[in-house]
């Protein structure tokens, strides 16, 4: 045990290392591996590695043997320390044997203040977690239930166990399973659910609650009921609550703190939200890490006042102490970054736990080890520790000459009564709440009785004494409705708050109390306003929708917590048809049509979908996402007729385009099939006419024009869009051909115009650069005068290396009249100064496109893959000329031999096949293509013979789409015995798995061996990644790194921020080190993630789908695919479904990298957010 003498005090580690931040850049790489490559030290000599701000020291309370690896802490009313201490972590004991986990209970037995005893209190545990102590026992996790284990005869060690709710989920992840059990005001345990797993709570009252991966819940302790709390997180462990009764969690891999709204959705990889949107965020920071454990919001006065409103978290990559100040903005908060609380310049600190203790100081749960990295570094690594935990205490003792001794370890059971009423109003959280669990749970009605004789003589003098009175006196039922109304009209707005949030608790609170709360909303201070939308959230009523509508058109954007909780009380209000019925006889509800069709998106009955439409003429002024949203739900709830009723509106609409046009004829697609419904042949045959009319459209506006992609290494993109730029002669903006996408400046490409007569003289404006300003022109962008005839140069300019267009003359007179043809050609490659445009052409011989050639590409490629077929003569010709002649870009060439392939495959096999190996063409469309042309022998032969001279990467790219169909399996084994395609491409372990799948031995006994016969590609594999490790450390260059994530990474992977939570979120991951980070990218699949791990699924028609499933709903499944897209799948269409161990990621997305762009991402992945 700790010892009076072992204490450490800040100021003399601060003025002996400096600030926490500034550890040198040595130390900071043994923070950077996911196996820490220092020792472990002793206790005394890890406590002298602390670096601590002046003020403070910190104690060993206790350590090895005595404890090994702490999980989870809570105090009890005794002031004892509970601890979860496990040896078996992360591999669970089998359910059939005893496990060697335990539950600790640290006391002060000579009433010093310090903790001399450790105790077991229950063991043959199992990964135990979360836990709470009351009575004569505690609540906790143990794999595979939440327990209780109770001492009945008083000696100190439980002797009965009880299953209060389980089998919960365990198996697919012992990291996230259940913890931070957090008893709440209301009395009721709040609780986190980890990553990954599949958990079903259920209560005895028949409340049944289904969770996958992060969520917060709530139970009763005696096992009767359960309810959410909130929906989503990735994975949150560690809970805290604030003064006003607000929970806060720390999570994984989405954002470190969220403020919690009680119903709300929050971000889990993928996962959609409520249809209301995800609820606001506190920070935009991560902390350097997506490793966070434990939080503790700091509400006492025994430290200096810039800690008040504080949020502490546990980063147990950077073996740190985060902190936040907590701005209000409203009832919103702002989490402010400040300089970290504590840090470790030992690298096997892993602060697992935060607890506030009564006695006010801070204590830390320490799961000391090598590794604490779950999927990052192998769960059977001999390096994990499983002896060495610690648990310290950090102690503010002031300024020398003014120590603060601290609130010492109180033990309310040896209390009178009104000395743990007196609790009640203590300045430390945690007292407080511990005199409020006491008396409600311990002292009973006897408390709630003597509660309201003070409140009625005023004898509770401060606001936390009749806050948390209140609540005593509503968990005794001694709370009669004077005082509750009394309370709601307080003077101090914290106990107004926590009137409304006992108001949200009754059961069916009174009219007159409903209405208080009304009048709540419109109170001057916003944190009443928003504990009044929650109350009436709660208690759906028909007179509360009209007051929640007046305060929400008043909102603006300034409070999005107040905005969203706002938005989930009406959203509460209309769950059923009767609310609609009544709102819709109202003759206000015009004014508020807006707010009502917004918070409409969260209502899934037919009656939201009926007003959505009735109201549709208001769609064109909302944002046109929202827009796609209403009809997504109009097409899965309304009524059919009132469906049909919306697409003849959006066919007489004239104003939106064929491009809106497709996007809502999808949008209602995807709501038609989300309910398990055909489109009807009048749908069917208006989005036949949007296609049709947008091809002709197309060629219109594109007559002339055509665009070619560059050669970069791997995927490129069409840099020519349509935009509006500034010219030298005035501020307006006119239309331009410009090279700067949204993606970025890095692809290169050459625009040609129409062919035309030179006139005499030819004008235009040029902007854009030729290289970095601080070096010489490098003359790769320019546009050029042709001659139409011969190709050759007649004129030439240069981008003026400003962004404001400059004006060209050219005198043509030695070319009038002769055929001639302007080539814009962007050839630099470089991530900055590397764009140019061109435009406003003088005299005005060249029509200008409304829309980028892009644009046309997905609009057409999104209507082949909505199955539309073209029919009409005049699309047909079009798509002839595009295939036969020229087409203004290679992909739109390609989009229209597919809809060609679709009617005569035959036919035009010789001239599609050559574009399949053409790189300007995108990989999604020689996908769509090839599935096409792969089932006709014909065609087959003709594909295969233009692949035998292709480079082995688009072999396994042709070899990955072809494995995607049965058909398309049997088309690439006989190429690969016919000799078209390498055999290299077995290599790939994916493609061999469903080469298998045609049952036929003889084939699969010549893979085999052609397979073995490769080089060992797994030893070459590894030298690479040992290779480039190496090399990053000293080169690399991060802008052309990040250009790189942009375009390969983003679609599937978030960070700093920006990109989807389709893959692993990764802020921190340059904690892993390049190492880790290169057999991530090289060798996906050789430590993946339960979570992300791929399914293949076989459809009924023989179609071979592989992704994650990342939402059940009835009959739907929605898959993500390695593409990043999103479907909905119908489980009835799917014949077979397998579980791999496979990533999402491709086998050779390293082979698509050439080392020098390897060493450039790692650059960016590795620079401090």
């Amino acid at each position: 045990m700790k010892t009076k003498g072992a204490i450490l005090t800040g100021l003399v580690v601060f003025f002996m290392t400096g600030h926490p931040k500034l550890r040198g850049a040595g130390v900071e790489d043994r923070f950077a591996a996911g196996v820490r490559a220092t020792d472990p030290l002793s206790p005394t000599v890890q406590q002298s590695m602390f670096d601590l701000a002046p003020g403070f020291e910190i104690e060993l309370v206790a350590s090895e043997p005595e404890i090994a690896k702490p999980m989870n802490m809570a105090f009890d009313t005794r002031g004892r320390l509970w601890v979860t201490d496990t040896l078996e972590y992360p591999y669970p004991v089998d359910l059939n044997k005893k496990g060697r986990d335990s539950i600790k209970v640290l006391t002060d037995t000579n009433g010093d203040g310090l903790y001399d005893q450790v105790t077991t209190f229950a063991d043959g545990l199992n990964i135990p977690i979360g836990l709470y102590p009351y009575g004569n026992g505690v609540l906790a996790w143990s794999i595979p239930n939440i327990w209780w284990f109770e001492d009945t005869d008083g000696d100190g060690q439980a002797d009965l166990k009880e299953k209060r709710y389980g089998p919960l989920g365990w198996e697919r992840d012992t990291h996230g399973m259940n913890a931070s059990f957090t008893r709440g005001l209301d009395g009721w345990l709040y609780a986190t659910h980890g990553f990954n797993n599949n958990s079903t709570l259920r209560g005895r009252d028949g409340s049944e609650l289904f969770m996958n991966s992060g969520h917060t819940y709530r139970i009763r302790l005696d096992g009767s009921r359960v309810e959410p709390h909130t929906f989503g997180q990735v994975n949150p462990f560690g809970l805290a609550m604030d003064p006003l009764g607000q929970f806060y969690t720390a999570d994984c891999h989405s954002a470190p703190v969220y403020q919690l709204i009680r119903g709300a959705f929050y971000p889990s990889f993928g996962k959609p939200h409520d249809g209301l949107g995800f609820a606001p965020t506190l920070m935009e920071h991560a902390h350097g890490s997506t490793a966070i454990c434990g939080i503790v919001y700091y509400d006492d006065q025994l430290w200096p006042t810039s800690f008040k409103d504080n949020v502490f978290i546990g980063n147990v990559m950077t073996s740190r102490l985060n902190r936040d100040i907590l701005i209000a903005r409203g009832s919103s908060k702002k989490a402010i970054e400040q300089p970290d609380l504590l840090s470790s310049r030992d690298p096997w600190f892993r602060p697992v736990d935060l607890q506030l203790g009564p006695d006010g100081s801070l204590y830390i749960a320490d799961f000391y080890n090598r590794i604490i990295g779950h999927y990052e570094v192998p769960l059977d690594h001999p390096g994990r520790d499983r002896h060495r935990g610690r648990i310290w205490k950090l102690t503010y003792r002031g300024a020398p000459g003014h120590l603060s001794q601290g609130h010492g370890l109180m033990n309310l059971t040896t209390a009178s009564m009104e000395e743990v009423v007196e609790q009640l109003g203590h300045p430390n959280i945690t007292r407080r709440m511990l005199a409020t669990q006491f008396l409600a749970d311990e002292k009973g009605v006897a408390a709630g009785v003597s509660l309201v004789e003070k409140w009625n003589n005023k004898r509770l003098p401060n606001w936390q004494q009749r806050a948390h009175g209140l609540w005593v006196m509503h968990r005794t039922q001694v709370l009669v409705q004077s005082i509750l109304e009394d309370a709601l009209n307080d003077v101090s707005m914290e106990v107004r708050v926590h009137a409304l949030l006992v108001l949200a608790e009754q059961h069916h609170p009174d009219e007159s109390l409903l209405h208080w709360a009304r009048l709540a909303l419109q109170d001057q201070h916003p944190m009443v306003q928003r504990a009044a939308a929650h109350a009436l959230s709660l208690h759906p009523s028909l007179g509360s929708i009209h007051p929640c509508l007046i305060r929400l058109q008043s909102m603006g954007n300034q409070d999005p917590q107040l905005l969203h909780g706002l938005r989930l009380c009406l959203r509460n209000q209309l769950m059923n048809d009767d609310a609609w019925r009544w709102l819709n006889q109202r003759s206000w509800v015009r004014e508020f049509r807006e707010e009502i069709m917004d918070v409409a998106l969260g209502v899934p009955i037919a009656a939201a979908g009926n007003f959505m439409a009735r109201s549709l003429r208001d769609i064109h002024g909302l944002p046109p996402e929202r827009g796609d949203a209403m009809i997504v739900h109009m097409a899965r709830h309304a009524d059919v007729t009132t469906l049909e009723g919306v697409v003849n509106y959006l066919m007489d609409r004239a104003d939106s385009g064929p491009q809106l046009e497709m996007k809502r004829f999808r949008a209602i697609q995807e709501g038609l099939q989300a309910r398990g419904m055909e489109a009807p042949e009048s749908i069917l045959q208006w989005g036949q006419t949007i296609l049709e009319g947008s091809i002709v459209e197309a060629d219109q506006a594109m007559r002339g024009w055509r665009t070619t992609r560059g050669r970069e290494q791997g995927e490129s993109i069409n840099p020519w869009f349509i935009q509006k730029r500034v010219s030298e002669d005035g501020p307006e903006e006119d239309v331009f051909w410009c090279s700067l996408p949204p993606n970025g400046e890095r692809y290169t490409g050459v625009l040609y115009s129409p062919v035309f007569q030179a006139p005499d003289t030819l004008s235009f404006y040029l902007a854009g650069h030729q290289g970095y300003p601080n070096q010489g022109p490098n003359h790769l962008n320019a546009i050029r005068l042709m001659d139409a005839g011969n190709g050759d140069v007649l004129l030439e300019a240069f981008p003026p290396r400003q962004d404001i267009a400059q004006r060209i003359s050219w005198d043509l007179s030695a070319w009038e009249s002769k055929a001639v043809q302007l080539e814009l050609t962007d050839g630099d490659s470089a991530d900055a100064y590397a764009w140019f445009a061109a435009g406003r052409w003088d005299p005005p011989l060249l029509s200008m496109p409304k829309a980028s050639p892009r644009d046309f590409e997905q609009h057409l490629r999104m209507a082949a893959d909505l199955g539309l077929g073209v029919h009409k003569q005049p699309a047909l010709q079009v798509l002839q000329r595009w295939v036969a002649e020229e087409a203004p870009t290679d992909e739109l060439k390609l989009l229209a031999a597919r809809f060609l392939g679709e009617r005569q495959p035959e036919g035009w096999a010789a001239l599609l096949a050559p574009l399949l190996i053409e790189s300007s063409v995108s990989s999604e469309a020689k996908e769509c293509l090839q599935k096409i042309l792969m089932g006709r022998t014909a065609t087959a032969r003709v594909l295969g013979e233009n692949l035998k001279w292709t480079p082995l990467p688009l072999q396994q790219k042709m070899a990955g789409w072809l494995s995607n169909h049965r058909q398309g399996l049997s088309v690439l084994g006989q190429w690969i015995l016919d000799g078209w395609v390498s055999p290299h491409v077995l290599a790939l372990d994916e493609v061999m798995e469903r080469l298998e799948q045609l049952d036929r031995p003889d084939w699969m006994q010549n893979f085999v061996e052609l397979r073995q016969q490769l080089p060992n590609l797994r030893a070459d594999l590894q030298e690479r990644v040992d290779r480039l490790a190496v090399t990053a450390v000293r080169s690399g260059d991060g802008p052309q790194g990040k250009a790189l994530f942009e375009q390969a990474c983003m679609q599937c992977h978030q960070l700093r921020r920006k990109g989807a939570l389709i893959g692993p979120q990764l802020d921190g991951i340059a904690q892993r080190g390049s190492l880790r980070i290169l057999e991530d990218i090289l060798d996906p699949n050789r430590n993946v993630d339960k979570a992300f791990q791929s399914t293949r699924l076989v459809m009924n028609d023989g179609e071979i789908l592989s992704g994650v499933i990342r939402e059940e709903k009835g009959d739907q499944w929605l898959l993500i695919q390695p593409s990043g897209f999103q479907t909905t799948l119908k489980r009835s269409s799917v014949a077979s479904m397998t579980r791999t161990s496979r990533s999402l990621m491709p086998d050779n997305f390293g082979e698509l990298l050439t080392d020098t762009q390897l060493v450039d991402l790692l650059a960016y992945l590795r620079e401090e957010p």
